[in-house]
């Protein structure tokens, strides 16, 4: 994804190595290069962005880009409701959750993705 995009899914990085940043001139490094050091922040098996979308409307913050072949499962918001909607006891957790989540996003004094 990149800087700007909107944003609809969570995305779960299942393999692979991403590399995640908010500066928009690191990305003309050769990530291929296995002698320099890549840009921004890595993102390996476990690692979780985007959450935000999931929740409230989102605009990406910052640049994922592919460093190694890998995968991610991509969890979209319209889906995750459908799920929550069709099982009832879901809804008040899921709700309690998305209302903390949201206040503790407002309380970040940068934004990320």
């Amino acid at each position: 994804f990149d800087k700007g995009d909107k944003c609809v899914h969570m995305f779960f990085v299942m393999s692979g190595k991403m590399m995640y940043s908010q500066v928009d001139d690191l990305w003309d490094a050769d990530l291929q290069d296995a002698d320099s050091e890549p840009p921004g922040d890595v993102q390996c098996k476990g690692s979780m962005l985007a959450e935000p979308a999931l929740w409230i409307y989102w605009i990406n913050m910052g640049r994922l880009v592919v460093a190694t072949h890998g995968s991610i499962l991509a969890l979209g918001a319209s889906k995750l409701a459908s799920i929550i909607m069709d099982h009832g006891p879901l809804q008040l957790r899921a709700s309690v959750y998305a209302r903390h989540f949201i206040q503790l996003l407002k309380r970040e004094e940068k934004l990320s993705d």
